[in-house]
This record gives structure tokens, sequence and C-alpha cells, in this order.
């Protein structure tokens, strides 16, 4: 049900990853308006997310590519998501 609602709210995570941070607010707001499950966050994601961050949540244990605050501290951490790389883009 909740995919469905998904499918034609969400956009898929943009490659720039200046704008990965937006996204994940964005996808956060939605979620909480279809009054999702915290722990179907991160398996609603999965179809909308790059393809080089699905290639480092393959790497991920399985435990933790479950859990929505991992998958997304990780990703943003391993696209160098700095306040550094903010103020430089700036």
């Amino acid at each position: 049900m909740w995919a469905d609602a998904l499918r034609n709210a969400v956009s898929h995570m943009p490659v720039q990853p200046v704008d990965i941070v937006s996204w994940f607010q964005f996808l956060e707001k939605l979620f909480e308006q279809l009054n999702v499950p915290v722990e179907l966050y991160a398996v609603l994601m999965r179809p909308y997310l790059s393809d080089k961050a699905k290639f480092l949540l393959s790497r991920v244990n399985l435990k933790k590519s479950t859990d929505y605050g991992a998958v997304k501290r990780y990703i943003i951490q391993e696209m160098q998501l700095t306040p550094s790389v903010y103020l430089d883009k700036f």
C-alpha cells in the first residue's frame, strides 16, 4: 500500500551529493504524512536510491541495512557530505 503511494510522489535519489540531504528530508516528510511505520523506511526507499548508493549498501551488514537511520548516516558519510563540503560548494 505504501509503495504504491510513494511510486508517483518520490523521485530517484539525485546524483549530485549536495542534493542528497534535501532528498532525505523530503522522503522523511512524505513518510510521516503517509503514516509509514519507521521499520519500513529503509525498505521503501531502496527502489529510489541512486546506483552509487545501492552499491554502497551492498557492502553493509544486513542488519544495518534495515535500519533507516543507519542507512542514511552511512550514505551521507560515504558521499562525503560534511559541512566543509557544503561550504566549498556554496
